[in-house]
């Protein structure tokens, strides 16, 4: 191991450790380094100085790390400071602070003057937007203004931080390198052993180089001689560059790890499909591994798969320490704020929008403050309505059980009640019953409410004001990044962490998942405002160097383990997964590595069953459930569903198993269907018993929208009506009408028509074979008589073929789905005839989609006209079929659609 043989190396002078300062990548390194010394130090002694790379940078400077949330509000304050008339909110500027704050750092960090770098930007900015002929756009105008002022952004920014005694990271390390005479002058008594450090940027390597200037001071770097010696791998980039440039202090280098990767060792690589089969491989893969042979790393180049690795972890016997946190963005509780944010961000004069609305109900997190029942009567409300707008006050008197909710989603009237009110509703979530049993949950209202504390805290010292948006801004800002960490024993069981957490450590056995190109590296993602030429001029690190960063990390970890699994995605997943990294292309194709590389696939066992038909016994509770059913009404659609397949009439009328409801923004075809029909009730209703003129129609369809659009009301707001597609619906539905209108004004015109009921409700008792009493029952669209002959009439909205009202065989019926709707036709025809005592002359079909077709009526035997023949014959059928529904030894069989 890298830092024992440092430990090794420091032993052999005897040093006085009470004066020696070790730096480290990390400080996850530095609890590695103590753990390893105490165990090679027998006797007692005063321990070293340890710092990681970055907390010594900041002793040497004088300055404080300012933390992030304070630094992007003093960033803002520099900016409003030196754009006094051309402000934009803090909710804006936010976008692109991180950015500049990151340009700042590595113009900082690099030492590149600051005057240069800003005016060269400016001068490449104003060439490349300069036009002979026309004025710049205010686009490129106000781009250009904003590139002249980073140079008065960076030094307002500067001056006021060091006024106050803190900096950012590039800051600390410019301040750092101007001290470090000075520094070294007053520490000459102390050895500096540097440990393990790669990518040094210019700072790093002045500030090193004058460390190496005091007896006994060393840098030890960790790379194996072959990376190095191979000047195209970018693995050894860095260490080559570090070698040249400390070449004056060789005495003072020492190298290990010399032909260590090259010794025996197990690579393998494995494609699995997708991150959840990446997760139950890790799985299997820590099952067979024996713990007591060294110390084991799971490294997850993609963090994300964290909460899948933790669900998959088996019982190991052993202990495990989580080095990464748990990103509190994938709490509910997290959610649950945001849920909250984009109700009030997404609100109109109509209300709040429904699948915000849908998202705040859907949340676990909300049960705590309202009784689940009030939930989910509240969301049954909103889809059997289709509220696409929610009004304030409907959502107002839902949550008013809870005052901190209501206050919250009202928008308080300040800031600092603003802060309150969200800091006080996850405080009071915090000692929640319903949360106490869920330890994340509690811990990230906890973080919450502690981040919410900072944020106020932060803004007593701001001068500029903020607006409600600016802070849900900061809100969501500083909470995002936020992670839970977990409690456990660096020292010994299974390490979980990420790769940049590996630095200077050494596992026997390491699991690394993700191991896909664009994870591992990152890839090309570009997040500055410093084009990558002028980076390139100025010597500031691009895509190149980010990798060679990530190259180093991932060889150096392998270099001394003696088995490695290297786990990726198969699977394309948009912009992640499906290609192997490059790291792994490179292993298996390098002549010397590759004798220890094994590739294989993994994929879940699929076990092949022998697709079975679906089908349901009828037991003797099964026959009792089909016996009330009966005797409650069977109706002409619900046995039209068995003869199409039993298995969906048992799901829908046993089971009662519906179509669950959803909010239609749009209107769906079902509801158009039912417009149509109640609007031509509510037209046709007071022609019920008269013969209809065409005058009356006529006088109708002077008040035809009217009428239709009460009835839209009765499935939508007015709102929602009234726009968008919805109104091309409503044209289309009064269109509709219109031509039905049409059609019987036309037919009264030359015949007498009469309208005897609409939706008229029938029904019948039927006697079976075995004396058992059925209940028949329907209603009927409409009944009517055209000169003097007596017409049944279904409405279908949808297309209807004539060659299904064609009936010959009246086995057809029961066999042939074609024949659907003239069995529904027979069914009512035979309801009427025994309820009224009157045979109907004809049943048809009104095909309101295709009025074009006429009128579609019924034939039997090629004859439109009824008989009492017809019924017979239709009744024995009938008869059979629902003993057949009633037979226990007939199953309901799923035959598909």
């Amino acid at each position: 191991m890298f830092l024992k043989e440092v430990i090794s190396d420091l032993n052999t002078d005897a040093p006085d450790w009470e004066k020696i300062v070790l730096i480290l990548p990390s400080n996850r390194s530095i609890r590695e380094f103590k753990k390893l010394l105490a165990q090679e130090i027998k006797t007692p002694v005063f321990s070293p100085k340890f710092y990681s790379i970055e907390d010594f940078v900041a002793k040497v400077s004088g300055l404080s790390l300012c933390e992030p949330l304070e630094l992007q509000l003093r960033l803002f304050e520099s900016y409003c400071k030196i754009n006094p008339t051309q402000q934009e909110p803090y909710s804006g500027f936010a976008g692109w602070a991180s950015s500049v704050l990151s340009d700042f750092n590595e113009i900082d960090r690099y030492l590149l003057p600051p005057e240069k770098i800003f005016n060269y930007l400016t001068a490449v900015s104003s060439i490349k937007n300069w036009t002979p002929d026309a004025k710049p756009t205010l686009l490129i105008s106000e781009y250009t203004r904003f590139i002249k002022n980073l140079g008065k952004l960076y030094s307002e920014a500067n001056r006021s931080l060091s006024e106050l005694g803190l900096g950012y990271q590039g800051m600390l390390y410019r301040h750092a390198v101007k001290n470090i005479d000075t520094f070294v002058q007053k520490h000459s008594e102390f050895s500096f052993k540097v440990i393990g450090l790669n990518a040094l940027n210019k700072a790093e390597k002045t500030i090193i180089d004058k460390l190496l200037t005091l007896p006994n001071s060393k840098a030890y770097w960790d790379l194996d001689t072959m990376f190095i010696e191979d000047k195209q791998h970018s693995a050894g980039y860095f260490m080559r560059q570090n070698l040249s440039f400390f070449s004056h202090h060789r005495s003072k280098q020492k190298q290990f790890s010399e032909n260590e990767f090259l010794k025996n060792k197990t690579i393998k690589i494995t494609g699995v499909p997708k991150n959840s089969s990446q997760a139950k491989y890790v799985s299997e893969l820590l099952r067979a591994i024996d713990f007591e042979q060294g110390p084991v790393a799971l490294v997850l180049s993609d963090e994300t798969l964290l909460p899948a690795i933790l669900h998959a972890i088996p019982e190991l016997g052993v202990k495990v320490n989580i080095t990464m946190g748990y990103p509190i963005k994938r709490t509910h509780s997290y959610a649950f704020l945001r849920s909250i944010l984009e109700l009030r961000q997404t609100k109109k004069e109509t209300g709040y929008y429904y699948k915000e609305v849908q998202s705040f109900l859907g949340n676990p997190v909300l049960s705590c403050l309202v009784e689940e029942e009030d939930i989910v009567s509240f969301d049954k409300e909103i889809r059997q309505k289709n509220d696409v707008y929610i009004a304030r006050n409907k959502l107002q008197r839902f949550i008013q059980s809870q005052e901190i909710l209501s206050t919250i989603i009202n928008e308080p009237q300040s800031v600092t009640k603003e802060l309150e009110s969200f800091s006080a509703l996850f405080s009071f979530l915090t000692k929640s019953k319903q949360l106490q049993s869920n330890e994340i949950e509690i811990e990230s209202c906890t973080l919450m409410v502690s981040a919410l504390s900072q944020l106020s805290s932060s803004l007593n010292h701001l001068t500029q004001k903020l607006g409600f948006k600016d802070i849900e801004a900061l809100m969501d800002g500083l909470l995002r990044e936020k992670t839970i960490a977990f409690r456990g024993d660096p020292n010994e069981g299974l390490q979980i962490m990420g790769l940049l957490e590996t630095r200077s450590l050494d596992f026997d056995t390491v699991i690394m998942t993700s191991v896909n190109e664009g994870v591992l590296p990152t890839g090309k993602s570009y997040n500055s405002f410093i084009p990558f030429d002028i980076k390139s001029e100025f010597g500031l690190p691009t895509i190149k160097e980010k990798d060679a960063v990530y190259t180093y990390h991932f060889y150096r970890l392998l270099q001394r383990a003696e088995k490695v699994h290297l786990i990726y995605n198969t699977e394309p997943d948009v912009l992640k997964g499906g290609e192997p990294s490059r790291f792994i292309r490179q292993l298996a194709t390098h002549q010397q590595i590759q004798p220890f590389v094994q590739h294989n696939f993994a994929s879940p066992k699929i076990t092949s069953n022998k697709a079975s038909v679906r089908k349901i016994e009828k037991t003797e509770l099964l026959l009792e459930q089909l016996k009330l059913i009966a005797s409650k009404g069977l109706s002409p659609s619900s046995l039209s569903k068995y003869i199409r397949n039993p298995f969906e009439f048992y799901k829908q009328y046993v089971l009662g198993i519906e179509t669950p409801e959803n909010v239609d923004e749009d209107v769906a075809y079902n509801v158009m269907g039912s417009i149509i029909h109640d609007s031509l009730e509510k037209i046709y209703e007071p022609f019920v018993g008269k013969i209809v003129a065409p005058q009356a129609i006529e006088s109708v369809e002077t008040n035809l929208e009217t009428i239709i659009f009460s009835e839209f009301e009765n499935y939508y707001s007015k709102n929602a009506i009234l726009k968008g597609k919805n109104l091309i619906v409503f044209q289309v539905v009064y269109k509709y009408i219109k031509s039905v209108l049409a059609f019987d004004k036309a037919l009264s015109k030359r015949s007498t028509l009469k309208i005897i009921g609409l939706e008229q409700k029938l029904s019948f008792t039927l006697k079976l074979g075995d004396g058992t009493s059925v209940l028949l029952k329907g209603k009927l669209d409409r009944i009517d008589e055209l000169d003097g002959q007596l017409r049944l009439i279904d409405y279908k909205t949808g297309s209807v073929e004539n060659s299904g009202l064609n009936l010959s065989q009246f086995d057809d019926l029961y066999t042939n789905k074609k024949y659907d709707k003239a069995f529904q036709l027979l069914c009512y025809a035979f309801l009427y005839a025994n309820k009224e005592s009157r045979l109907p002359d004809q049943a048809a079909i009104l095909p309101i989609k295709q009025l074009n077709k006429g009128l579609l009526t019924l034939k039997v035997d090629r004859s439109a006209q009824l008989s009492m023949d017809h019924l017979e014959r239709f009744k024995l059928g009938l008869i059979k079929l629902i003993e057949e529904i009633l037979n226990p030894d007939i199953p309901f069989i799923d035959v598909g659609d």
